[in-house]
C-alpha cells in the first residue's frame, strides 16, 4: 500500500465504505483512503497538532488537537485549514450520520464544537463540570451527552441548554448511540439500557451474549449497532434490542471500531493493526501498511 508512513494510529473514521481518515497519536499525520484502504496519502497538519479525525462526507473533514483547536477541509482532505477555536471542553466520543453538523470525536477529548454550512464554528457548551464521556446528535437539535459520572443529558435545541434523564440502573457506562432522535443505547461494561422516546424511559436490554461482554464503544449505521468490549464484537439490527456476536479478525484486544455500514466496518486492535470486513464480519483483511512497527 502506497503513502503509508509507519506510526501509532489512534484514530479512524470513515464517511462510507472508501473513504476513510486515520490520525496518529502524536498528532502529527493524517493518513487518508478514498479506495477502501487499496492505497493511502499523507497529510501533515499545520500548526496545530491533529489526534483525532471525523468525516461529514467524503469531501468535508474535521481533525481535533489540543486545547480545543479544529482543522476542516472542504476539499477532500487535500488542505486544512484552521476553524475558530471553540470552547476548551471535553468530549470523548461523538456522532452523526445523517448531516452536515457534526461534532468532534477524540479518544483523549477534544473542544465541544460542531461543525455548521460553510465552515463556521458554535460553540456547544456541555452541561457538567465532569469529562464528557460520549456524545450523539441524531439532529441538528437533539444531542446526548454522557458524563464521566454516567449521567446522561440531554438537549433539543443544539446544546443550548440540556435536560438530565434518568437511566435507572446504573450499568458503568462508557458509551451511547443514537440511532435516530428517540431511539437512545447506552452501552456499559455491566450491561445496556436503552430508550425508545428520547430518553424519558429507559429499560435493560436482556440477551444471553451481551453476558460478559465488558463493553466499551459503539458504532452506529441507520438501525444497525456494533458494540465492542476487549475481546468481544457484537451486533444488533434492531436499534440495540438484540444482539448477536461477531467474528473477530484477531486474538489480539479490540482498540477501537468504525462501522460505515451494516456489513462493512473497520477495527483497529491494541497491536494498531487496522482489520477490515465487508461481510459484517465473516471475513477480515488486514491493511498490513498501518498500525505500529
Amino acid at each position: 500500500m502506497a503513502g503509508v508512513p509507519s506510526g501509532d494510529y489512534g484514530s479512524i473514521r470513515c464517511s462510507d465504505a472508501v473513504n476513510c481518515l486515520l490520525a496518529m497519536r502524536q498528532g502529527n499525520r493524517i493518513v487518508k483512503t478514498t479506495d477502501g484502504g487499496d492505497t493511502f496519502t499523507a497529510t501533515t497538519p499545520p500548526a496545530e497538532s491533529a489526534f483525532a479525525v471525523e468525516l461529514a462526507s467524503a469531501e468535508r473533514a474535521l481533525a481535533v488537537g489540543n486545547f480545543g483547536s479544529a482543522l476542516l477541509s472542504d476539499d477532500g482532505r487535500r488542505h486544512l485549514a484552521r476553524g475558530r477555536r471553540p470552547a476548551d471542553r471535553r468530549f470523548h466520543r461523538s456522532r452523526r450520520r445523517d448531516g452536515p453538523d457534526r461534532l468532534c470525536r477524540r479518544p483523549l477529548g477534544c473542544a465541544g464544537a460542531h461543525e455548521r454550512r460553510r465552515a463556521t464554528w458554535a460553540s456547544v457548551s456541555p452541561p457538567t463540570s465532569l469529562g464528557i464521556r460520549a456524545a450523539a446528535a441524531p439532529t441538528a437539535s437533539r444531542l446526548f451527552v454522557l458524563a464521566d459520572d454516567g449521567s446522561v443529558q440531554r438537549s433539543d435545541n443544539g446544546g443550548v441548554s440540556y435536560r438530565l434523564l434518568n437511566t435507572a440502573t446504573p450499568v458503568g457506562a462508557r458509551d451511547l448511540v443514537a440511532t435516530d432522535a428517540n431511539y437512545l443505547v447506552v452501552i456499559g461494561a455491566r450491561g445496556i439500557r436503552r430508550s425508545i422516546d428520547g430518553g424519558e424511559t429507559f429499560s435493560t436490554v436482556s440477551d444471553s451474549d451481551l453476558r460478559g461482554a465488558g463493553l466499551l464503544m459503539a458504532d452506529t449505521e441507520g438501525s444497525g449497532i456494533v458494540a465492542a468490549g476487549r475481546l468481544r464484537l457484537l451486533f444488533s439490527p434492531n436499534g440495540g434490542l438484540t444482539w448477536r456476536p461477531l467474528r473477530r479478525p484477531t486474538r489480539s484486544r479490540i482498540h477501537d471500531i468504525s462501522f460505515v455500514s451494516t456489513q462493512t466496518g473497520y477495527l483497529v486492535d491494541v497491536s494498531f493493526r487496522l482489520w477490515k470486513t465487508t461481510n459484517a464480519g465473516r471475513t477480515w483483511t488486514e491493511l498490513v501498511s498501518t498500525g505500529r512497527r
